[in-house]
């Protein structure tokens, strides 16, 4: 009987142990992240130009949940996953004045994060010829 107990009460330990834990959310405003995102438009790069879904011929879409992952997908299909975490930088960027950028485990160009309402902006940080993504939430 005292193993029965015993052996209940460790599968508890062990089940509520395996719950994945919410990323830090740094500023309460950024928790509005994570959801489904639409792009609109890419813009910058050395030449500055501004595409969008339909000059690219292809929808994609980004999706950020609470776990820390990041999901890419191209016309509805999934595309790629990633691990992200929120960073301070003493350096502010022009686009609602953000402390905070994206750090991604796969991909080392972290980007600022922007959101206001239902638009989320990617700006790529600390490089030159930088691009700018402009998303909306699906």
């Amino acid at each position: 009987m005292k193993n029965k107990i015993l052996l209940c009460f460790l599968g508890i330990i062990f089940i509520s142990g395996c719950k994945k834990k919410d990323i830090d959310v740094p500023n309460p405003d950024l928790k509005a992240l994570f959801a489904t995102w639409n792009l609109v438009e890419v813009s910058g790069g050395f030449s500055g130009g501004t595409q969008t879904p339909a000059t690219m011929g292809y929808k994609s879409s980004i999706e950020f949940d609470k776990d820390g992952q990041v999901y890419q997908y191209k016309n509805g299909r999934f595309l790629s996953k990633d691990k992200f975490k929120f960073v301070y930088n003493k350096a502010t960027h022009s686009v609602g004045n953000t402390h905070y950028t994206l750090q991604y485990d796969k991909n080392p160009t972290a980007q600022w994060v922007y959101i206001h309402k239902d638009t989320l902006h990617l700006d790529d940080a600390f490089c030159n010829d930088c691009y700018s993504y402009t998303y909306v939430r699906k």
